[in-house]
């Protein structure tokens, strides 16, 4: 759900259980820059699925203990749930707009 005029989103992804980053994957789609900024990341508790900041190159993967993150003027706020049948994970992610209000003066 999309709320331009507030500055805000909303939406959940789905993960099997099970399911990790698989490497080999990603660096079909990745340049090697963007493949060894994620690397050093944890591999093992990320998901196959992130978020880039196209302006920056930034990658953020989604990872079972993430909380919430920042990318340029975007917060995004994470909330990872078991689902009842217990083989696959709901993330609701809700998303801010939010730039700086102040700007600093020289």
């Amino acid at each position: 759900m999309l709320d331009y005029d507030r500055g805000y989103a909303t939406g959940s992804v789905d993960f099997l259980a099970d399911e990790t980053l698989d490497v080999d994957k990603a660096a079909s789609f990745l340049c090697a820059d963007c493949l060894n900024e994620i690397l050093p990341q944890k591999v093992s508790q990320c998901f196959g699925v992130g978020a880039i900041n196209l302006a920056t190159k930034e990658i953020q993967l989604f990872e079972e203990n993430l909380a919430g993150f920042g990318l340029e003027d975007f917060y995004i706020d994470c909330n990872l749930a078991e689902r009842k049948n217990g083989d696959s994970r709901q993330m609701d992610i809700l998303i801010f707009y939010c730039p700086i209000r102040y700007e600093e003066t020289p």
